[in-house]
């Protein structure tokens, strides 16, 4: 799995039940691993390069595989944006648009803003988070938490995290993109830690820096996040 550290995002959407007790009808938390161009393809590929041999990826002994055409609205290539507006809506949409229907433009004009498995978690009560080894604002994780017609719009993306459509918005924020998030909030006349202490969210430069307590923690990297070999092994 090694590869994945160099070639792979790595998205985790924790969806945890606030107060129901676990049962055998229901699951405890959902965990979507997200893999950034990550198709069969590239799986057999990672096969091939770290064993020399296919189909020896840990994934690849799961008893269940289903295929899903996340194509764009207008052209049969897709882009992460479309890619995973479809993968956490269900709709399908304009290569570089976040989670708003066809009915946008990019760069020009908002569609519908589309409901994301996310959303629908914050809406019940529960838990929620994103983690990647981009830029949190990127168009895979963004297509979570945010709205835009535009994936380049890094900083009215982001500003979205203070800014939820349903319940307290989501919990868990972390990835890298420091620099280049901070400069585009304050081109837009916005002072980000302002917007933060307002919120009562601060955001932190690393993960050491975020107290144990802190149980709704946001953390904006300059780099990508360290991931111990062990959690992906």
């Amino acid at each position: 799995m090694t590869i994945f550290q160099r070639t792979l995002l790595i998205l985790t959407l924790c969806l945890s039940l606030a107060a129901a007790a676990p049962s055998a009808e229901h699951a405890k938390n959902v965990i979507v691993f997200l893999a950034d161009a990550g198709g069969i393809p590239t799986l057999s590929a990672a096969s091939l390069h770290g064993y020399d041999a296919p189909q020896k990826l840990y994934i690849q002994s799961w008893p269940h595989i289903g295929l899903s055409d996340t194509s764009a609205a207008t052209s049969w290539v897709t882009d992460s944006a479309n890619g995973m507006t479809a993968i956490v809506t269900g709709v399908k949409t304009h290569n570089s648009v976040i989670s708003q229907g066809p009915d946008s433009v990019r760069g020009k004009k908002d569609g519908t803003p589309l409901k994301t498995i996310l959303e629908y978690a914050e809406e019940n009560g529960l838990s929620t988070g994103a983690l990647t080894n981009v830029s949190i604002a990127d168009a895979t994780p963004a297509a979570c938490y945010a709205h835009a017609n535009d994936r380049a719009k890094w900083g009215d993306i982001f500003l979205q995290v203070f800014n939820p459509r349903y319940g307290d918005g989501i919990d868990v924020v972390i990835g890298a993109g420091r620099k280049q998030i901070y400069d585009q909030v304050t081109a837009l006349g916005k002072n980000l830690d302002d917007v933060a202490r307002q919120h009562k969210r601060p955001i932190y430069n690393s993960l050491a820096a975020i107290p144990a307590d802190n149980l709704r923690p946001i953390a904006v990297l300059d780099n990508a996040p360290s991931v111990p070999e062990a959690a992906l092994s």
